[in-house]
């Protein structure tokens, strides 16, 4: 592949990335976690692997003369998608939390999913006395039972425990005990806006997400930046991710060598985004109007 020419796009990077995190997810492997923890993060990590995936197909081949054929905005909805699953991996997979309070978030998500489930039935009709509806209603009563009974229920605020048996929320993050912020906040927090607008029909998502230009719809935003933020995401997000996931699941570290393990170390560092953050940021305080007074007009 050739994908990098013209613009500092790693593309041949994350294809290296999906051939390494492949080898220990779910995808590859013949046997599965055993425990809540890992149950969960195996699951969650699995996802982001197929995101990454599904990223590289879509962007395979010459992607420069293919760029006014491809709607951007899906590469910045997987590479949004990943940010939420790291939300979700660092929830669950949070360090030094005890046996009871991993349990207790592996039932929210489980109370969340059949809350869901009911919420559909109801509103496709399923009959009340089925036995499907029946099963649904009887998970959501245990649910809550385990939850209330679970010795770290206790140490929730009251706001906590209600949102909690609410089901109405996979996690709540206000329990968790550490931050885990792969970038600095206000970057993190202008990438996952300019992700987030371009996935729905608002004017930055329908200007950015083609390479041919139009007057009306002209964006600041552009196409290759939105390309080159999507790439850059999905690099950082997963190869922070691997790292953790091979400390909580030592034994997967037989499946990468130490070259590969360097690789991951390297493509972690989110200086290379950082950099590109900062020429976009001067590139944006530039006053287009501005006169520069040393110009001699003579050699003009």
């Amino acid at each position: 592949m050739n994908n990098e020419r013209n613009t500092n796009l790693r593309i041949n990077s994350l294809y290296t990335i999906y051939q390494i995190c492949k080898k220990i997810s779910a995808i590859d492997l013949e046997f599965s976690a055993s425990n809540y923890k890992t149950i969960q993060l195996e699951k969650i990590y699995e996802k982001i692997i197929l995101h990454i995936g599904s990223f590289n197909r879509l962007t395979d081949g010459d992607i420069f003369n293919n760029l006014q054929e491809l709607d951007i905005s899906i590469l910045a909805s997987i590479a949004r998608n990943i940010m939420d699953l790291s939300t979700a991996y660092y929830y669950y997979g949070e360090p030094n939390i005890n046996k009871n309070e991993v349990k207790l978030r592996f039932l929210g998500s489980e109370l969340n999913y059949n809350t869901n489930v009911l919420n559909i039935f109801e509103k496709i009709d399923v009959e009340k006395n089925s036995f499907l509806y029946d099963i649904i209603k009887w998970d959501i009563n245990d649910n809550r039972e385990e939850i209330k009974s679970n010795p770290e229920f206790n140490n929730l605020t009251d706001n906590q425990r209600s949102c909690l048996l609410s089901g109405n929320k996979a996690y709540i993050q206000s329990i968790q005990k550490s931050n885990f912020n792969l970038l600095p906040k206000n970057i993190e927090s202008a990438i996952f806006n300019i992700l987030s607008n371009s996935i729905h029909s608002y004017k930055l998502g329908l200007s950015n997400n083609s390479i041919k230009d139009n007057t009306l719809n002209r964006s600041m935003i552009d196409p290759i930046m939105l390309l080159i933020l999507s790439t850059e995401i999905c690099i950082i997000y997963t190869s922070n991710i691997t790292i953790n996931y091979l400390n909580i699941r030592k034994k997967l570290n037989k499946y990468i060598t130490k070259e590969e393990k360097q690789q991951l170390k390297e493509f972690a560092n989110p200086n290379y985004i950082l950099n590109y953050i900062e020429q976009k940021r001067i590139e944006f305080s530039k006053n287009p109007f501005h006169v520069d007074t040393d110009i001699n007009p003579q050699k003009i």
